[in-house]
Formats: structure tokens, sequence, C-alpha cells
């Protein structure tokens, strides 16, 4: 952070009308010492700093320039603006020079360190080739968070790091130790616990339980995409007969049993299916055919929300709207995302998102 008590000195001392005459007078310098320092040529001895801050009755970090809480403001203020333009797409150059700059800027701050270090690396994937080019400033910053940092979550991702940089280097014996010795299970986390307050025959258990299951549903659904489409037995059309199959299953399981979590479920795996279409060149009346099935299960999950509130808590956050369908088609129109982007201009697609956009 750029050091600003020339700049202060010489408000502070204009604000009390103190000429520079008597600054140098009280504090026993010259008065050309004083002017270099109003004119950022020169900084006051160390030995100085406490005698002016009480000279003109502030603190040391108001003579210093320092602002505690404008510096986290903007800190808070980066990270949202890094986060926004990872939301909008931006190019990864843009990322990672806007995400640098946060960083040179403040280096000790643990969540900046957190974010810049993921920069270097996808989260979920591991990058050997990109982890090992920058293993060692990697390293660095783990070290320093698992020394200092008092976050919890921040310091699991250290150490999440520190498991992938050893995967990278060949020791995945000693990468799958820490998962299996500093993370917990899926038993142990922060809903889970909460549901077991309540006895189970409790309307709060109950609720509790369904925020499980719709939590876990992306989750999920995500884990039996992949399961099919990486099946190197199976050739391309045979994947997308496989998955239809499977989301015809959830459609008939949804309206037969009138319950949320086969909505839910159908319409996530539904869009799992379609980005794994898309980024593998699907075919267009593929993509389409599935759309208006996920535009169809859409549909059913905003009638849902309306009487389910345990899905209208678990689901609606990221929406900011109960209307999950126009949710949707406005997203399929309007997103960066390089995948929708490309398939918005197509006819057929264009036909559907008109079909339920009415």
């Amino acid at each position: 952070m750029q050091i600003t008590i020339g700049d202060n000195i010489k408000r502070l001392r204009k604000e009390r009308d103190i000429t520079q005459e008597k600054l140098s007078e009280a504090l026993n310098v010259s008065v050309t010492a004083v002017s270099k320092w109003e004119r950022g040529e020169t900084y006051p001895d160390i030995t100085l700093i406490f005698p002016l801050a009480h000279y003109f009755d502030v603190s040391v970090d108001e003579l210093m320039g320092y602002n505690k809480e404008k510096i986290e403001q903007d800190i808070k203020d980066t990270l949202a603006e890094y986060r926004k333009l990872q939301r909008n797409y931006a190019e990864k150059s843009v990322l990672d020079r806007f995400i640098s700059d946060a960083y040179q800027k403040y280096p000790n701050d643990f969540r900046v360190m957190r974010t810049y270090m993921w920069s270097k690396s996808d989260y979920a994937d591991c990058d050997n080739e990109s982890l090992l080019e920058n293993k060692e400033e990697l390293e660095l910053i783990c070290d320093k968070i698992l020394q200092g940092c008092n976050d919890n979550d921040i310091v699991l991702d250290a150490k999440n790091m520190k498991a992938k940089l050893l995967h990278a280097q060949g020791k995945t014996e000693e990468a799958i130790k820490i998962y299996k010795n500093e993370f917990p299970d899926f038993l142990q986390n922060a809903h889970q616990k909460i549901e077991q307050l309540f006895t189970k025959d409790s309307e709060e258990y109950l609720y509790w339980n369904k925020i499980n299951i719709y939590e876990y549903i992306d989750f999920t659904a995500m884990k039996i995409a992949r399961m099919v489409w990486y099946d190197k037995a199976l050739d391309k059309k045979e994947k997308v007969v496989k998955c239809e199959q499977i989301v015809d299953l959830l459609s008939t399981a949804r309206r037969v049993t009138n319950e949320g979590f086969f909505v839910v479920l159908e319409k996530s795996l539904i869009e799992q299916y379609i980005y794994l279409m898309a980024a593998n060149n699907g075919d267009i009346d593929d993509i389409a055919r599935f759309l208006d099935k996920f535009l169809d299960s859409a549909r059913a999950e905003t009638e849902f929300v309306k009487y389910d509130k345990a899905l209208r808590d678990g689901i609606l956050v990221p929406y900011k709207t109960e209307n999950v369908l126009k949710f949707h088609i406005d997203n399929w129109r309007t997103s960066n995302h390089w995948s929708l982007v490309e398939l918005r201009n197509e006819e057929k697609i264009k036909a559907v998102l008109d079909k339920y956009d009415k």
C-alpha cells in the first residue's frame, strides 16, 4: 500500500494553521526537511513518527495514511468484482491481470492470496503443467496461509493445493493422505448437523432433510452425467441415447410421484448433459431436444417452489427469483458463457426458447 505520510503531514499542518517553520522547530528538524516530507521526496526518520502523531494528536495509523476500514472495504469490493468477472466469463487474461494486481496491492491478505492461488490452477481438476510451473510460488502461499490464517475454509484450500502439488509431482499417496486426514466427510457438513438437532417426526427435521437432499442434487447430477459421458465403452451417439433414457425416466418419476426431488435432479442432470454436448461438438438437434426437456423441467420447478419451502430456500438463492423458467430463458439469451453464445444463434435453439417464453 502506498504510504501517504507526506500528504497527511501537509493536511494536518494546514488544518491546524501551523507553518512549516513552527513544525520544524517543534521537532528540531530543518524547514527543508519538512518541505521534502510534504513533497514526498523523503520520509521522516522512524524516530519522529510517534512525536509527529503526538504533535498532531492523531494515531500513527492515521498519520501513515492507513485506514483499516477503507482497506477492508476495498478488499471486499475487489474480490466481489473478480467474482463478477468470473460470472460474466471474462477472458482468462483479464481475470489473471485483475487478481495479480490485487495480490500485488494486498500480498498479505489471506482472502486475496487464496483467490490468486487458485487463478494458477483449476479448482476441480488437476492441471499438472500449471501446478509444476508455479510450484514454488504456490508452496510459499500455502505455507503463509497454514502458518498464519485462522479462517478454516482458507486453510483447507491451502491443504487442498498442497495435495494437488504432491499429486503433480507423482506423490499421489501423500496427496490422498492429506485428504483422508485433514478433510471432513459428507456427514460432517453444517446442514447435516443442523438436521440432526431435530427429532425425525418433526416438521423441522423434514425441512432440513429436504434442504440436504436439494443441496446434494447438483453435485449428484454432475457425477451421474460424467459417469455416462466419460465412459469409453460408449461412442458419442450411444452416450446421448443413454443420457436421454435416464432423463426420461426421471421425468416420468416426477410426473408420477409429484416429488420435488425428481424435478430438481431431472433439471440439473439435463443441464449437465447440455454443457457436455456443447463442449464436445454435439449435434444441434440433440441439444435442442435436451433444451426442450430442460425448460419443461424448469417450468415444473417453478410450480414446485410455490408450495415447497425447502425447495424454495435451497434452490432459489442463486436465482433471486421464483420464476425458475424465466431465469433460465434469460440466461440462455444473455449469458456470456461461450457455449450459450454460440448455441443461441441457432434457429432450432431460438425456436425452443420462444416456445417457453410466453
